[in-house]
């Protein structure tokens, strides 16, 4: 186990609920905003983008983030035959969305069941709310544009302590239910959560030699689910191979193994997608080249064309991002800087960061299963970056030994010239790894007891 501090008792904070139908206006000082159920929301659907979709409902219609409502389409209204009267309008239910983020004047929702169809742009809607998911109320008061730098970010809501030692965490729908997933790899098992934090299935590895570094979660078969690719060091084959695990029926079983490792980089267009690299141990060659993973005809492959450039050797903690047309890499180094390596040049950060106690000696050199590096595409290029800084105990000598006593979320934002710091989020235990969302991020953090709790913070 880990030598960490232990933090405080982790508590789930309700933020305030407006109880509104039509009515858009403020709420009242000293209005109830706890008291009654909420009332349907009417709007109209902007447009759909993919699997999202666009609602007129802004900040002041109520609307929570996270949380869970029915959706209905609105007809034209219902007239009595006889008397004319007016009996509603004509109520289709389509189905659950989650809510993702709620603008000043907009909200984008996803669906919260697989099959699920998007009404179109134009479509008057009613939403309903299903299930109320506690986001606390400091996080609204703290909106990202405000932060002067250096600022102290507090989280959105934080689970329960969870009964796994985490080396990483990544989030997917593993089930199919239309509901994003919390998964959490330990050395030895590997379990999924639902956004109740109730265990929906479990691995565990009972052979003698392997050990779980690190953890991914993507629909790459395209069924629907996504599989979880848990990559483990096997000692007797002395080679990293990567379990790819599905859950279903409440079991967590193991598909097929890969000979290569599998972890996700940012390809320099925004997105998060996985790499591959193949490893060899025991041999005289270390590394293979990182390609993407794919899959086609029922296996999963290497595809495309090797990700070239002359500074990336390890598909742990690197990421890209475009300076013009020319992917830019920013990765951490060997002395846990980040560093962006530009066409003529390179800059490093003074601070360190991405510090991990997973780690694996091979042939005089030190593998490090570092935290993934969140790169931020902004319109004419890099934005920022999210990292995490695992602190040693006493002092840098432990780390070294992997050993550290709490850790900090730091966003640091690009000026042209430098990544300078805009805030953190302080973690009261080791910061085992994040995983990224559309508008906030998670975080497993492990206690000095050996169980973790997830923390999730706004971008």
């Amino acid at each position: 186990m880990r030598t960490t501090t232990l933090f405080a008792a982790l508590l789930f904070a309700v933020s305030p609920v407006r109880a509104a139908g039509l009515d858009r206006s403020p709420l009242n000082p000293g209005e109830d905003r706890h008291s009654g159920a909420s009332a349907p929301l009417d709007g109209f659907v902007v447009k759909t983008d993919g699997r999202t979709v666009y609602f007129d409902l802004g900040s002041e219609s109520g609307l929570l983030p996270h949380s869970i409502y029915d959706l209905s389409s609105l007809g034209d209204a219902l007239k009595h035959p006889v008397t004319g009267e007016s009996l509603g309008a004509d109520v289709k239910p389509l189905g659950r969305v989650e809510i993702l983020s709620v603008e000043e004047k907009y909200s984008t929702a996803s669906p919260a069941q697989r099959e699920l169809a998007l009404p179109a742009a134009g479509t008057k809607i009613r939403l309903a709310l299903s299930e109320r998911r506690a986001v606390p109320a400091a996080a609204e008061s703290s909106p990202a544009a405000g932060d002067k730098e250096g600022a102290v970010r507090e989280t959105l809501a934080r689970s329960p302590m969870l009964p796994i030692e985490a080396v990483d965490i990544s989030i997917g729908d593993v089930d199919g239910d239309g509901s994003e997933d919390t998964v959490l790899a330990g050395h030895r098992e590997v379990a999924a959560f639902g956004s109740d934090w109730k265990l929906k299935c479990r691995y565990e590895d009972t052979s003698t030699a392997g050990r779980f570094m690190s953890v991914e979660s993507a629909d790459v078969d395209g069924d629907g689910k996504a599989e979880i690719f848990a990559v483990a060091n096997n000692k007797f084959f002395k080679r990293l191979e990567t379990f790819v695990l599905d859950c279903a029926d409440g079991k967590m079983t193991r598909r097929v193994s890969l000979p290569y490792t599998v972890r996700s980089f940012h390809d320099g267009s925004g997105l998060s997608v996985l790499g591959t690299q193949s490893v060899d141990v025991d041999g005289e060659y270390l590394g293979s080249d990182i390609f993407r993973l794919g899959y086609a005809d029922g296996k999963y492959a290497k595809i495309g064309e090797r990700i070239r450039h002359k500074r990336l050797e390890w598909i742990y903690g690197f990421g890209f991002t475009l300076r013009g047309d020319a992917p830019v890499l920013i990765s951490y180094s060997k002395t846990d800087r980040i560093r962006i390596f530009f066409k003529k040049g390179s800059w490093s950060t003074p601070e360190k960061y991405g510090q991990t106690a997973e780690r694996l000696t091979v042939r005089e050199r030190e593998l490090r299963f570092s935290p993934r590096l969140i790169i931020e595409q902004g319109g004419s290029g890099l934005a920022g970056v999210y990292t995490l800084r695992n602190i040693p105990r006493f002092f840098q000598m432990a780390a070294a030994f992997g050993q550290y006593s709490r850790a900090e979320l730091h966003y640091l934002r690009w000026n042209g010239l430098a990544l300078e710091p805009i805030w953190r989020g302080d973690l009261g235990g080791y910061a085992a790894g994040i995983a990224e969302r559309p508008e906030s991020l998670l975080v497993a953090v492990v206690g000095a007891d050996g169980n973790s709790s997830v923390w999730s913070f706004s971008k």
